[in-house]
């Protein structure tokens, strides 16, 4: 191998250099690549883990590669997993893909041990989610944008024409405020609610353990 021990640190600075110069220039297939690169490093040198996973996390808000590759390290590397799951829950906000949402909340619900971590990990994701009920909210339009009879000529099955009355359906008002963790499960996404239940639950059971006996 071309990287050893004297050069490993040297190796992962150029690849961050390049995932923050593709971060600009949006190549995600690339800066998958330079991830992988830069795991494989931290699999094997312990010295450039801690600075890799950083970088991971910074680029793993839509990525599935690398935040499998987070995973990987956050269970190899058991010294670093607090700092990892802080950074995790300070970037939760920020991403917008299911699959990469399903791997982080499942993280949070495998590694939070401390009663500090599952605290705030606890607090932050149901804060997130919001209150029951979980279905999107329409908002009552304006009278001025109230349905319409819409009137129009339309051709039948047997080639005669009719004139057909319908209405206009209200357009829905979506809630751009609304986190990303609430949206995915108010569209419907059922495999992200069972991996969100199953990771509070993980949460509430530790921290059931770490209390102390009355």
């Amino acid at each position: 191998d071309i990287v050893s021990s004297r050069n490993v640190t040297d190796v992962v600075a150029t690849l961050k250099r390049e995932i923050v110069k593709e971060d600009e220039q949006k190549d995600f297939r690339y800066k998958s690549m330079l991830g992988t690169a830069m795991h494989q490093c931290a699999s094997k040198f312990s010295e450039v883990a801690e600075t890799v996973v950083h970088t991971l996390l910074d680029i793993s808000e839509n990525n599935m590669q690398v935040i499998s590759h987070v995973r990987s390290i956050i269970e190899q590397y058991p010294d670093l997993r607090e700092a990892i799951l802080r950074k995790l829950l300070m970037g939760l906000d920020g991403i917008q893909s299911n699959s990469v949402m399903c791997v982080c909340l499942w993280i949070l619900g495998e590694y939070c041990s401390t009663a500090d971590s599952l605290d705030e990990a606890f607090t932050d994701v149901v804060t997130q989610v919001g209150e029951a009920p979980f279905i999107e909210k329409v908002q009552e339009e304006k009278t001025e944008e109230a349905p319409k009879l819409i009137t129009k000529n339309v051709v039948l099955s047997d080639g005669t024409y009719a004139t057909q009355t319908v209405y206009s359906e209200a357009p829905k008002v979506v809630d751009e405020k609304m986190a990303p963790l609430r949206k995915m499960i108010v569209g419907g996404d059922v495999f992200l609610a069972s991996i969100l239940a199953s990771s509070l639950t993980k949460m509430c059971l530790r921290a059931s353990d770490l209390m102390e006996p009355v």
